[in-house]
């Protein structure tokens, strides 16, 4: 016995894809959003007890914290955010050129007369 497999076709052509509509950014819903986590960073730092909470100081100290988390965990910002926009279809950020050092070359020639 042989078990012959068939897909059955359409009649009809196939529809096109929908693109998917152009979303804006809401840079105030995720402000708000990034807003209330600095409240929450400073809530748990209890960095609002000697002195009134103050987003500056949030930022300042969220900078030096990041700055060493990234460093530990060998995480490098500009290569994430290039491939997350690469990834969202957006335009991808400039990623500076690699700087190779030069190289010094002697030459046999040039010798310095006394």
């Amino acid at each position: 016995m042989q078990v012959i497999q068939r897909v059955p076709f359409q009649e009809e052509l196939p529809k096109p894809l929908r693109r998917a509509k152009h979303v804006q950014p809401d840079f105030d819903h995720l402000g708000a959003q990034m807003r209330g986590y600095f409240i929450s960073w400073a809530v748990l730092r209890e960095s609002y007890r000697p002195e009134p909470a103050n987003l500056a100081r949030e930022l300042e100290a969220f900078e030096d914290w990041a700055a060493n988390f990234e460093e530990e965990k060998g995480l490098n910002f500009a290569e994430h955010g290039r491939e997350r926009a690469r990834l969202s279809g957006k335009k991808v950020p400039y990623q500076a050129p690699l700087s190779l050092p030069k190289l010094v070359r002697w030459r046999k020639h040039e010798q310095t007369s006394a």
